[in-house]
């Protein structure tokens, strides 16, 4: 390939991190840094660190060599270590750079280190860099520019974009005297990321048509090739004249474009080609004798098209150079000869000039001028010469020039060329400089693992075995790869995609044999160099020599038959069995169960589970398989454990068409659970739920023949954004009876529950009880807490009196504000004749919790019940607890309620241990306040396993403590960092639990509970509001309504 030859370049490095470690011998190799990408001079290389460390515990000092891989091309040498060897004594740490300094732009650079110790434990550290180099684009490469006669120029503007992230450095190589087409700047840099605006001037000095090719040279970019094209003439109409102009062929851009000193044959030929494109005529005297016997160059030029050509070369103003002729036809397919004479004019001076020939093809030089406007092609050959004398140190006036130096090997073999050039100024042997130039022509060449021999081990029928094995670039080139003559046993997940310069990419392929016997096949990878993403050169075919063999086999258990007996209803048991694989092949296996007969279970995958249901057995290997039944149908199970074989072991995707193998026979008999007569059994629902809103769950408790019993439970789930009280007597609230002569009932509660973790408040519209009372024209319903706030997770109770005056049922709306939710409680009350409560005690229950292990802690009574008790009153209870654990202690805390206004509840002690098989009394004090009412709460007790949280709390402490010692003994490996794992899991969290005891509490005004008042103070009390009739003469009373206001008075008075 060719490039420019490199004066300075900018490249970038993306470097992958590695960590190693020799285990024992505590190799590490740590700091090569996160990826990154910088943009730098070559002359300042970026640098990479690796640390190393020795931490080998004794004393033994350990020696490190680095090597750098010998497959790695010489040429391709730009990573380098500050050092490839030292030593160091335990403990110590040593840090060495890496250098990375690219020879050529857009390259990907890959190459491979190994570190040694002196007890022979390596590690591999692999480099990749990237080089990156200006990307540029032109707004044009095309322009036409007009001008008269009167205005001799014309100027345009054109954009060059930068799309990378380097600088760009650009130049034009142009006549600076002698061409009509200048640009403005001439050269100049453009910042990554962003563009530069140039100027083209058109000034020429007479009339015509001009062509130029403009070429743009760009440091570490290929030549861009401006066409620039001219006209000028007396009078100019635009809109007439473009659409008359012909333009030759576009050239091709790049280096090709440039150097066209070399015609290709094989390819697109020119309409005419020359034998030079540049002439270096030296030094030469001003004296004209000297100038006359000087021989001149000649310069040959070639018709490569049917028809004859013209070409006409423009004359040099000042008559330093000469051709002969200056107009000449050459035929189709012929070639013509030409005489350049160099004649310098001044002494001590640099001469230069390219050298325009306008060609034209006969047949267009005959059109009439008027028909169109040809724009002729251009030939050029740039000329060179200076007058400075022999042996002079005189320097030419250059700012600096870029080169462009093309690689053309001679022939078609692999090797090395290298060449060193001198350049030598004014011909003075001391003034010479030296540039060497290295090359290495190869065909695409990669190198496979093994030999290019690929072996599977033996595979099943129908299943996959996957093979990697890598493949790496031993050239200098960007390699395209492609596998061809794939056989369908084979599967490639990439079959074709290109590799970078000495990298190594690693292949998988599948062997998908169906026909048992062996396999040998060939497969051929077509190789091809890719240049700037085109493929140049010839293919080259490399081949793979592919074994494997396809064989059967299946898998036996022993014991061939579980028997699990009789089991209870939804209990779990298991038991396992050994699967042995005594074939050549691995079996990808996946268990499933089978009914061995008509089936009764409705959902067998329900009842059993298989572990693991899905796994692979190696070739002459076994494993254990555990079934775990929890049978949920009363009856006989019996079923089969069959397998099916799976393609693979990464998925799950069984061989189609297989027919299952039976492996195991399972027995088993469901029987439900009995009750006796005056037994008890303990039934525990636990409900994980997370959905927002309101939903009603179901349980159905199955008692057999067709016996149910169902629990329907409604559950509203609260977002942390919800302000919202629960009405736990839902939104109809009645009254217990109250005798309509009581004269200051007791209130009854209403219960909120705030749910939240924050407090909300509530408050009850005075104006609706109002409205209730004057309907019934006096006080029925009362409320003491018309407001509150509920605190987090609390109980809240709404007091409410219901007060008769009469028989009948009484109802009524309140308006309740309860956070940011708006409800009606619908209150219904009912009077009732004079009784005595009946008061319930709470029978304790007969069971004997000693005998049950299951029940960690009972209670002497789980309800205290309080009778009689006045307001502004204390009692005192006592209640004991039992520890029924044989070696635990158990912590326990009350939960200390209290109710405004009404009742609060103290324990002592509050919070404590209870030792193991010991009982523990409390003391229970309530105080009364000052509303009378009927209540009952529950005072709640948190009880944890202090014992088992001292255990839980002491592994964390060791399970810590052996990590970071576990964290210390790390390795690395190719893979990455190996850290031991603990054998030993963590003990599980001990979860506390809650027990209650309700406390049934009735509170009065005063001590007599049935004080009554009389009938007579009733009749006259109420209502409250006298009877008002109004005095009108025309009113009269039937016979019917005497008779219906006797029935009602005699009403009232009953």
């Amino acid at each position: 390939s060719t490039y420019p030859y490199i004066i300075d370049t900018l490249i970038a490095l993306a470097a992958e991190k590695h960590l190693l470690n020799n285990r024992e011998e505590a190799l590490i190799l740590t700091g090569l840094e996160d990826k990154c990408a910088v943009a730098i001079n070559l002359d300042i290389p970026i640098i990479k660190h690796v640390t190393r460390d020795n931490n080998r515990r004794s004393t033994i000092e350990q020696i490190y060599e680095a090597r750098r891989d010998a497959t790695t091309n010489p040429l391709d040498h730009v990573f380098e270590l500050c050092s490839y060897s030292w030593s160091l004594l335990p403990g110590q740490t040593y840090k060495c750079k890496i250098y990375y300094r690219p020879f050529v732009p857009f390259a990907v650079n890959v190459d491979y280190f190994t570190i040694v110790d002196s007890a022979g434990e390596r590690a591999e550290i692999q480099v990749r860099g990237t080089c990156i180099g200006p990307v540029i684009s032109l707004s044009t490469t095309r322009l036409i520019m007009m001008c008269t006669s009167e205005n001799r120029e014309a100027k345009k503007r054109i954009r060059l974009v930068n799309d990378s992230n380097a600088t760009a450095t650009f130049v034009f190589d142009i006549d600076l005297l002698m061409r009509p087409f200048q640009a403005n700047p001439q050269h100049g840099q453009i910042e990554p990321r962003s563009r530069k605006c140039v100027t083209i001037i058109f000034a020429p000095r007479k009339d015509g048509i001009y062509a130029c090719h403009f070429p743009c040279l760009i440091l570490n970019h290929k030549p861009i090739i401006i066409e620039l094209y001219g006209y000028c003439c007396k009078a100019l109409r635009k809109t007439c004249i473009q659409s008359r102009f012909t333009y030759p062929a576009r050239l091709k851009n790049g280096f090709e474009g440039y150097t066209s000193d070399t015609v290709v044959t094989a390819q697109d030929l020119p309409a005419i080609s020359s034998s030079k494109n540049c002439i270096d005529f030296g030094q030469a005297d001003v004296e004209a004798e000297n100038g006359a016997r000087r021989i001149p160059e000649t310069l040959c030029l070639t018709n490569h098209s049917q028809s004859d050509v013209l070409i006409k070369w423009k004359e040099d103003d000042e008559g330093i150079f000469d051709i002969t002729p200056a107009v000449a036809r050459i035929p189709a397919s012929q070639t013509a000869l030409f005489e350049i004479a160099f004649s310098p004019n001044r002494g001590s001076s640099l001469f230069g000039n390219d050298l325009i020939g306008d060609v034209f093809v006969e047949q267009q030089e005959d059109r009439s001028e008027k028909e169109t406007l040809i724009f002729p092609t251009i030939m050029s050959v740039r000329l060179i010469g200076h007058s400075f004398p022999v042996f002079s140190d005189g320097w030419i006036p250059q700012d600096y020039q870029i080169i462009v130096v093309g690689m053309l090997p001679k022939n078609d073999d692999e090797r090395v060329y290298v060449e060193r050039w001198a350049i030598r100024f004014n011909g003075n042997t001391k003034s010479e400089c030296f540039i060497d130039f290295q090359g290495f022509t190869e065909y695409a060449k990669v190198n496979f693992s093994d030999r290019n021999i690929v072996s599977f081990a033996p595979t099943f029928p129908g299943c996959q075995n996957l093979q990697q094995f890598y493949m790496r670039n031993i050239t200098r080139h960007t390699i395209k790869y492609e596998f061809i003559n794939v056989s369908p046993e084979l599967q490639m997940r990439n079959r074709n995609g290109k590799i970078y310069s000495n990298d190594i990419v690693i292949h998988e392929w599948l062997f998908c044999p169906v026909v048992l016997g062996d396999y040998e096949l060939d497969i051929n990878c077509i190789l091809i160099v890719l240049k700037d993403g085109i493929s140049v050169g010839a293919s080259v075919c490399v081949s793979l020599h592919v074994t494997g063999r396809c064989e059967s086999g299946f898998l036996v258990s022993a014991p061939d038959e579980l028997n699990f007996g009789v089991q209870a209803y939804k209990s779990v048991k298991e038991l396992s069995f050994h699967v042995f694989n005594l074939s050549a092949v691995n079996i990808h296996y996946k268990m499933i169960c089978s009914h061995c007969n008509w089936p009764c279970i409705k959902n067998i995958e329900r009842d059993v589970k298989i572990h693991p249901i899905a796994d692979t057995i190696l070739a002459g290997q076994d494993k254990a398989i555990t079934v775990l039944i929890t049978p949920t149908t009363p009856g006989y199970y019996e079923f089969f454990v069959k397998y099916f074989v799976r393609m693979s072991s990464d998925t799950d995707t069984l061989i189609p068409n297989q027919t299952s193998r039976n492996i195991c026979k399972v027995h088993c008999l469901c029987i439900l659970p009995t009750l006796k007569p005056k037994e008890e059994a303990w039934i525990t629902l636990e409900l994980h739920h997370t959905l927002l809103g309101k939903t009603e769950t179901k349980w159905d408790l199955d008692l057999g023949d067709d016996r149910h019993i169902f629990f329907i439970i409604t559950i509203e789930c609260l977002s942390d954004t919800d302000n919202k009280l629960h009405l736990i007597n839902g939104t109809h609230f009645k009254f217990q009876q109250v005798y309509f002569g009581e004269k200051d009932p007791i209130y009854q509660m209403c219960w909120l529950y705030n749910g939240t973790n924050h407090s909300i408040p509530f408050s009850i519209n005075p104006r609706t009880m109002h409205e209730i009372n004057q309907e019934y024209c006096y006080k029925v319903f009362s409320c003491a807490t018309l407001y509150a706030i509920a605190n987090p997770q609390t109980f809240v109770p709404i007091l409410l009196k219901f007060q008769p005056r009469q028989f009948g049922i009484f109802k009524g709306k309140l308006h309740l504000t309860l956070g940011d939710d708006e409800k009606e409680l619908t209150l219904e009350g009912e009077s009732s004749l004079p009784y005595k409560p009946a008061i319930g005690e709470y029978v304790l229950c007969e069971h004997k919790f000693q005998d049950d292990e299951s029940i960690p802690i009972y209670f002497s009574t789980d309800c205290i019940n309080v009778w009689h008790m006045s307001t502004h009153s204390h009692t005192v209870k006592m209640i004991m607890i039992h520890n029924n654990l044989m070696q635990d202690v158990l912590a326990y805390e009350w939960k200390r309620p209290e109710i405004s206004e009404v009742i609060n509840v103290d324990i002592y002690p509050r919070k404590g241990f209870i030792k193991p098989m010991s009982v523990k009394s409390f003391r229970i004090i309530i105080y009364t306040k000052e509303y009378p009412c009927m209540i009952d709460i529950d005072i709640p007790c948190m009880f944890i396993n202090a014992s088992q949280r001292r255990i839980y709390q002491r592994s964390i402490y060791i399970h810590e403590d052996l990590s970071q010692e576990l964290k210390r003994q790390f390795t690395i490996t190719e893979k990455g960092i190996n850290v031991p794992q603990l054998q030993t899991k963590m003990l599980e969290k001990p979860q506390p639990f809650y027990k209650a005891v309700m406390i049934r509490c009735s509170i009065y005004n005063v001590e007599d509970k049935f004080l009554k008042v009389s009938l007579m103070k009733e009749l006259t009390s109420a209502p409250p509001k006298g009877i008002c009739i109004e005095e009108n003469e025309r009113m009269t009373f039937e016979k019917e309504d005497i008779s219906r206001s006797s029935f009602i008075i005699e009403c009232l008075l009953w």
